[in-house]
């Protein structure tokens, strides 16, 4: 794994579950480089991302990501209440003008609480 947040994010997650039929989203996904990375490490093969840029979610899904754009500053998640395992959010938060509503979305669509 080439990339330091990506190795941190896996090493942290590793040590809270199993990943076996894990379904995994990031919030503000750009690329996809990062989930996808985390992903694979984890063995974790139902990816989802979302982002408001379409260019970026282009590439994503190019990736083989579930590919979804909204605006996390208002936008509610297209998903229903518990339908992840994992959420990442990484280097969001400081660019939302409305950072609650994400935070209050990536809560509700997250099966279980697992803290750090």
């Amino acid at each position: 794994m080439g990339n330091p947040r990506s190795s941190a994010t896996v090493a942290l997650l590793s040590k809270a579950m199993t990943f076996k039929d894990a379904r995994i989203i990031e919030l503000g996904c750009g690329d996809g480089s990062l989930v996808m990375e985390v992903a694979n490490a984890l063995g974790i093969r139902d990816i989802y991302g979302v982002d408001i840029n379409h260019s970026v979610l282009k590439k994503a899904a190019d990736k083989g990501i579930k590919v979804f754009k909204a605006d996390l500053n208002g936008d509610p998640l297209p998903f229903k209440d518990s339908f992840f395992d994992v959420v990442l959010m990484e280097e969001v938060i400081e660019h939302l003008v409305n950072p609650g509503n994400a935070i209050k979305e990536a809560y509700r669509v997250l099966k279980q609480e697992v803290f750090f």
